[in-house]
């Protein structure tokens, strides 16, 4: 990017790099709708800031790039470009110049922030899946102790009856017959049985239930743990990002990462 030539700099770059690789970017998005958050690095800037300013960096890779600085169909385009240095003058004596190296990590920065958001967003995710099934594990028990209430109720009712018939057996004259008698006491240790079995099954499915829960429950936890952590050190870097990164594109149109966090925010949210 050397001279005062900016159509002759445009060409030279579409001609040694875009025209090779815009049309994989076409076919990814294509088949994506959107491309991926993406850095143009100007490496060696220190060699050419004298003839070619930010600005003028900006026309040459907006033109030559053109389809990361276009609104996408879906989603958006984001866009940076960031000029990095490993040391004013490191060229001069045979590359014996001081290195002192210029914003060689802000493109690192910008990948962990879109990747740590990313991961919040899967975790966070992940979280409204885990529960939902702890939901419908409540409601799972829920209607089974209901069942399971109906089925006693209904079983007490019939040994209600069994013993009111024992006590009008025995009310009888000489006390009634007692293998009638045997038959209902038998038949009330049956109900009382099943009653015994219904519990038994009820209170496995309890622990059973109970212990999903709770696995869940912790799984929530060490997640939402995690988005927590996530989201912290995503606050940082976005405050050294808008300090830092100021050329930031977002479908086209200048920006900072602010806007586009609150925009990303939003995307969450719905």
């Amino acid at each position: 990017m050397k001279g005062n030539d900016t159509d002759a700099k445009t060409d030279l770059v579409r001609n040694k790099c875009s025209n090779t690789i815009n049309h994989f970017f076409s076919e990814y998005r294509k088949e994506n709708n959107s491309l991926p958050p993406t850095a143009f690095i100007i490496s060696k800037y220190d060699e050419c800031k004298e003839d070619t300013n930010s600005d003028e960096i900006c026309e040459i890779i907006s033109e030559s790039f053109s389809a990361f600085f276009v609104p996408a169909s879906n989603g958006h385009n984001i866009a940076t470009i960031i000029p990095v240095s490993l040391g004013t003058n490191i060229s001069d004596e045979n590359y014996q110049g001081a290195l002192k190296p210029e914003n060689i990590h802000l493109p690192i920065f910008m990948g962990i922030w879109f990747a740590l958001r990313a991961h919040a967003a899967k975790l966070d995710k992940s979280n409204s899946r885990l529960n939902s099934n702890r939901d419908s594990l409540t409601a799972s028990l829920n209607k089974e102790r209901f069942k399971n209430a109906e089925e006693i109720k209904k079983i007490q009712k019939e040994i209600d009856k069994k013993q009111k018939e024992i006590h009008a057996e025995k009310d009888k004259l000489f006390g009634g017959s007692k293998n009638r008698i045997a038959e209902l006491e038998k038949k009330i240790s049956e109900l009382s049985s099943q009653k015994d079995s219904l519990n038994s099954s009820l209170n496995t499915k309890i622990k059973e239930i109970t212990e999903k829960s709770k696995s869940l429950a912790s799984e929530i936890e060490s997640n939402s743990s995690k988005i927590n952590n996530a989201k912290k050190r995503s606050a940082e870097l976005l405050t050294e990002l808008e300090k830092q990164l100021t050329v930031v594109y977002l479908d086209g149109e200048r920006t900072s990462f602010s806007i586009i966090s609150s925009m990303m925010d939003e995307g969450d949210r719905k």
